[in-house]
């Protein structure tokens, strides 16, 4: 599987696996090549919760396309949808996202290309904004939105029904990661379940993996932090 994951960017020298790095800068996706940071990044974390659920040694490829800096974790919309249509262009399978906007109007600027996404079949995997507020893409239709629940374990999942918020699974989450703690959120409960997906099918089709979490789901009463 080709997975992207838009965020800020991978350390390298603590996430030591294949990963192509990218970015986007003056409105085009380049190379990122030669920046270098030192410290324990958000896409370094959720790269690592998501390949440590895999089976196997470089079972996928993994495109790192920063939108972000790491001491900032703000951009404008305008990147994340350049970033989305290179993923449709160039033959992603899933996209990973801990980031979005509780706007309501942004969801419109971003409804054609993930139309576009859904029609091709990529697979979306989107985190809701940690104040819990709805967010654009999590909250939209065709996008497997994703929250942190304080009471369940780990990998326990409940699948939300018609939920208000448009987020369908609730996760718990990690607590470490690379030896070190890290704090337990939306974001990183999302990256379980893209790698849960990654680990679980050969083929991705969202009704599909939503229907799978569903026959998964944990009877449980979240409490949301």
């Amino acid at each position: 599987m080709r997975v992207a994951i838009i965020d800020d960017e991978i350390n390298m020298s603590i996430f030591k696996k294949k990963c192509q790095r990218l970015k986007v800068s003056n409105q085009e996706i380049v190379t990122n090549g030669e920046e270098k940071v030192t410290q324990l990044t958000h896409s370094t974390i959720v790269l690592g919760i998501i390949d440590e659920l895999q089976n196997h040694h470089n079972q996928h490829e993994y495109i790192n396309i920063k939108i972000m800096e790491p001491d900032q974790l703000t951009t404008h919309l305008d990147n994340l949808v350049i970033a989305l249509t290179w993923c449709l262009e160039n033959d992603i399978d899933l996209i990973h996202l801990s980031i979005g906007s509780t706007l309501y109007y942004d969801k419109y600027a971003l409804k054609d290309i993930l139309d576009k996404i859904r029609k091709q079949g990529i697979i979306v995997v989107a985190a809701l904004s940690n104040e819990y507020k709805i967010s654009y893409p999590a909250s939209l239709p065709g996008v497997i939105g994703v929250k942190y629940c304080y009471n369940l374990g780990e990998r326990d999942i409940q699948f939300n029904s018609n939920p208000i918020d448009g987020i369908e699974l609730s996760i718990g989450c990690k607590q470490r990661i690379f030896d070190r703690d890290i704090v337990q959120c939306n974001s990183y409960a999302a990256a379980a379940i893209s790698g849960i997906i990654l680990k679980t099918f050969n083929t991705l089709d969202t009704d599909t993996v939503l229907a799978y979490f569903q026959k998964k789901s944990t009877i449980s009463h979240c409490i949301y932090e």
